[in-house]
């Protein structure tokens, strides 16, 4: 079977056709007319549509220029970003340092020194400071830790470093006194800053209370964690946490002579 076409909608097509082209000839006619009579208001016509395109261009060219030195700008970037990471490391050590400082209580006649090496670098509860006899550090001298929390003494001081030998070392003694009431107490080293002690059974302390040693005056070395006793014994045995963790400390100040 033939497939028939319409008449009517070629007609229609053809009749669209003139009708358009007849609308562009129109337009051209009065471009053409606007232009002989009126040359500069056509000129500021157009001119925000040439703008447009003058801008475009710009952009095309920058574009182009960017990716060409895409390669430099990530160059720069990464330099500046590394920049700014050794700065901010830098801020952070200062930080730290006056933290330390602070922390230590210092008043006059202390020198604060560094921590170089703690156990297990260092000899068992041994200390070693950046700082020694030409800084004013002296063997016998007291090392204390922030809050101003007695160490130990200086064993061993050269040129540039000193070793402080800390209360905690084992089996070594130290007398002090145990709670408010300020019971005698003899302390005795159990390492790591810790310390062990007996006391009469019947002797009022408790769990919690501060153990101090001479200072000037008193001050606070540890805290009693447990006291254990035996019915068959007259006396208890008391254990003392450190107040400072001395191994945790980047910093302690030295009392000059």
């Amino acid at each position: 079977m033939k497939k028939l076409y319409s008449r009517s909608g070629s007609r229609g097509l053809l009749e669209g056709g003139r009708a358009i082209a007849l609308v562009l000839a129109l337009v051209v006619v009065l471009l053409l007319v606007l232009r002989l009579l009126f040359p500069a208001a056509l000129t500021s016509a157009a001119r925000p549509l040439w703008a447009i395109g003058d801008t475009l261009t710009g952009a095309v060219g920058s574009a182009s220029l960017s990716f060409e030195n895409a390669d430099e700008v990530r160059e720069e970037r990464d330099r500046l970003r590394q920049e700014l990471i050794a700065k901010a490391n830098e801020y952070e050590t200062l930080r730290a340092q006056l933290t330390d400082v602070g922390r230590l209580g210092e008043t006059g006649g202390r020198i604060v020194a560094g921590v170089l090496a703690r156990p297990p670098v260092s000899p068992y509860d041994t200390l070693v400071l950046g700082k020694g006899t030409k800084d004013g550090v002296r063997t016998g001298a007291q090392a204390y830790g922030q809050g101003g929390i007695p160490l130990g003494l200086v064993e061993r001081a050269d040129e540039g470093t000193a070793h402080v030998s800390l209360y905690s070392s084992a089996g070594r003694e130290t007398y002090g006194w145990a709670g408010e009431a300020r019971t005698p107490v003899t302390l005795v080293g159990a390492g790591s800053g810790a310390f062990r002690a007996t006391l009469p059974k019947d002797t009022p302390v408790a769990v919690g209370e501060m153990v101090y040693v001479p200072g000037p005056g008193a001050l606070p070395i540890g805290t009693i964690v447990r006291i254990d006793t035996n019915p068959s014994s007259p006396t208890a045995s008391v254990f003392i946490q450190p107040a400072v963790n001395p191994f945790s400390l980047s910093s302690v100040s030295i009392a000059l002579p």
